[in-house]
């Protein structure tokens, strides 16, 4: 740029040097008024000796003439010089011819300062202007800005002066006068800093007071880098202010809005792509460089490979530092992550977000007792002692749920109450976490009823933890009664040490405490699935632990109830 300038001079110190020399000044005219220090010639026709040449005009404003002597001419014109001698020569002369030439007007002493190839003190012919006074001073330097020159006057006053149209226009050739500044600035460069992603980062220098176009710019860093992030550059001004500038629609799509203008003093920055980072169980960890926008999780884990272990042993978290500097972690579900179970899980990841893949430690936890498949499990995060007992098959009916115990590896039990949420549903499960080396044990339910006789399974049923056991549950559990069965004459019997140690018969809807002798006493209860008792159903009497429920099959006698009765105290000593 500046040696398109350096032309420009060039051409202009011709013209300037053609100025001085062939522009014709008052000076050469007989108008020119004189004064001293000039040099005239005072010319007699056809008298050399009354001719004179070349005379200087003294500083009294006078010159010495022959035979006229001492003539005073400042101040006059050279027509009114010759006139006054014409005059003085009609005494001696019938008709005498004049002619008073200007040989060497005044010189007019000026100052050419500033950025001129020789500044200095130069004596400008009388009536010479800025242009002759430029190029007796050797024509502006590389660095002059002869657009904005000035000329200062002996009285203090200061006038602008374009000395490029100078050279082109006389009217703009300015006369200069004894004693003026001349004074052409040196060109100040508007620079602008461009950094970042760009091919050559750096300090610019532009045109003199000219602005430039960001996207001109950055063709003189040599255009933006491979990863560079169009779309977020930023210019920081002199004063400090910023001003985000999106270089892909002012280069790319060609939006004349985006292509704001570079001042002196400008920063123009331009950073990389955003980029992010994914550690871990992953088949290529390292930094992944992603375009404007970000990207959604899901696909910076199919850059980096996927996941080298199950995403159900996989945990995943973000870790992002806020506008704040505060940093905060999210965590991810790797399995509805990756089935697309949840939109919510694939985050859209951030400039500076890193990506955390671990493999969970794996837990190995004891199930013993009253579970179909008793063993040893691999416990999943998060997993419930309920959520366990299920992947062990579930309990068995004799499973006590309400006093399932826990016992950690220092041997330190733990009871939970796991009624609700194994038989109901229930998702309210206390929150018990499970460690390497844990045993669960489920206990049987010894809360049971013994149910006999005539039914389709005889057999122990377990009353339930979390609700009554009625009769009628306990006939539906044994698969309910034959068909010679006497349903109206059901038998129900518990153990009682209180009962008398002396035989006795029972009778149809009576309460009688009998005894086997040698045994505990049994308490006795005759009823009927038709009838009711206090008040209500007979198959809707709860049941308490340790009943004996016997469906006869035909009427016994009563020695036939003796021998029942003996049975079923033995029976009863086996099972309770």
């Amino acid at each position: 740029m500046f040696k398109t300038i350096s032309s420009h001079k060039l051409l202009l110190l011709w013209a300037l040097s053609f100025l001085a020399f062939a522009v014709p000044s008052q000076a050469q005219t007989g108008d020119a008024r004189l004064n001293p220090e000039d040099v005239i010639a005072i010319i007699v026709q056809n008298h050399p000796e009354m001719s004179i040449d070349p005379v200087t005009v003294g500083a009294n404003g006078a010159v010495q003439a022959p035979i006229i002597g001492q003539l005073y001419v400042a101040g006059q014109t050279l027509n009114e010089v010759a006139a006054t001698i014409t005059q003085k020569l009609r005494v001696q002369l019938r008709n005498p011819r004049v002619n008073v030439i200007l040989r060497q007007a005044r010189a007019e002493r000026v100052f050419v300062l500033g950025a001129v190839q020789k500044p200095g003190v130069y004596d400008l012919p009388k009536g010479g202007g800025v242009a002759e006074a430029l190029a007796i001073a050797g024509g502006g330097a590389a660095n002059g800005a002869l657009a904005r020159a000035t000329i200062k006057r002996a009285d203090g006053t200061v006038v602008p002066v374009d000395l490029i149209k100078a050279a082109r226009l006389p009217e703009n050739n300015l006369a200069l006068q004894a004693g003026d500044v001349l004074l052409i600035p040196e060109i100040t460069p508007t620079r602008i800093t461009i950094r970042g992603a760009v091919g050559k980062p750096g300090v610019y220098d532009i045109a003199d007071g000219a602005s430039i176009p960001v996207s001109e710019a950055l063709a003189l860093a040599g255009g933006s880098a491979p990863k560079a992030a169009l779309s977020r550059a930023q210019v920081t001004r002199a004063d400090g202010t910023t001003v985000p500038v999106d270089l892909f629609k002012a280069i790319s799509l060609g939006q004349p809005e985006a292509n704001i203008l570079l001042q002196s003093g400008d920063i123009l920055t331009l950073p990389t792509a955003a980029s992010i980072t994914i550690l871990g169980a992953v088949q290529r960890p390292g930094v992944l460089d992603v375009a404007d926008g970000g990207m959604s999780l899901a696909e910076a884990l199919g850059l980096a490979g996927g996941l080298n272990v199950p995403p159900t042993q996989a945990r995943i978290s973000i870790s992002r530092t806020g506008a704040d500097g505060q940093t905060q972690i999210s965590s991810v579900d790797p399995v509805k992550l990756l089935s697309l179970r949840e939109a919510g899980q694939n985050l859209r990841l951030q400039e500076g977000d890193l990506v955390s893949v671990s493999s969970k430690e794996v837990q190995t936890v004891f199930v013993s007792g009253e579970v179909r498949t008793p063993g040893a499990y691999e416990v999943r995060e998060g997993e419930s002692v309920a959520e366990l007992i299920v992947r062990a098959g579930g309990p068995t009916p004799l499973a006590s749920l309400a006093r399932i115990s826990v016992v950690k590896r220092d041997g330190t039990p733990q009871t939970l109450n796991l009624a609700a949420p194994l038989i109901e549903g229930s998702a309210k499960a206390p929150q018990f976490p499970l460690q390497q080396g844990d045993f669960v044990v489920v206990p049987k339910n010894n809360s049971v009823v013994l149910v006999l006789g005539a039914v389709q399974q005889p057999g122990r049923y377990p009353i339930p933890e979390t609700g009554p056991f009625t009769l009628g549950d306990a006939l539906a559990a044994a698969g309910g009664a034959r068909d010679r069965a006497k349903v109206k004459e059901i038998m129900l019997l518990r153990q009682d040490a209180s009962i008398p140690s002396t035989p006795a018969v029972t009778t149809k809807g009576s309460t009688n405490k009998s005894f086997v002798p040698g045994q505990p006493g049994l308490q006795r209860q005759i009823v009927s699935v038709e009838g009711t008792q206090n008040g209500q159903l007979a198959l809707n009497q709860p049941l308490l632990p340790g009943t004996i429920v016997y469906v006869p099959e035909g009427k016994p006698t009563g020695s036939g109830w003796s021998n029942i009765l003996s049975s079923i105290s033995i029976i009863s000593r086996l099972f309770f």
